[in-house]
């Protein structure tokens, strides 16, 4: 994690790490914590624009981080203050959307996801479901998104 930080401290000014709320357990609001993998100028912090493949306010080391989940690795910190679980359904930023439409409006049962306390990894990531969700697709599984 130390190596992680240096590189993005060397390659670009700004924070480390990147905080973005959540909708977490009983859908109270968290605060996820990731490393920062865009230009401090150009992060979107209510994910009201996925990052999509080739997307310019990604970095170099950037890439190389969301590539391999090292990004994720922060979030270790809120697994520790019980946020977060390791394996659960993903916790997904409040603005968070499928083709311009959020998940709640797009997603069948998208709120019983916070049934659970949300996880690092979940289903989808495990079944490669991962990356930008840029249409919409009846009757998703809220474990798909």
């Amino acid at each position: 994690m130390l190596v992680i930080a240096a590189t993005i401290r060397l390659e670009s000014k700004g924070r480390i790490l990147f905080k973005q709320k959540r909708y977490g357990f009983n859908n109270e609001l968290i605060e996820d914590f990731k490393f920062r993998s865009m230009c401090t100028e150009r992060c979107d912090a209510n994910a009201i624009t996925l990052v999509t493949k080739g997307d310019p306010r990604v970095t170099l080391e950037g890439r190389l981080i969301c590539k391999t989940s090292l990004d994720e690795l922060p979030q270790l910190f809120n697994v520790l203050t019980g946020q977060l679980s390791l394996v659960e359904p993903r916790a997904h930023a409040t603005q968070a959307n499928a083709a311009d439409t959020l998940y709640e409006q797009v997603v069948d049962g998208y709120f019983a996801r916070h049934k659970e306390r949300p996880g690092i990894t979940g289903w989808a990531q495990i079944n490669g479901w991962r990356g930008e969700t840029d249409a919409h697709k009846k009757n998703l599984a809220a474990d798909q998104v």
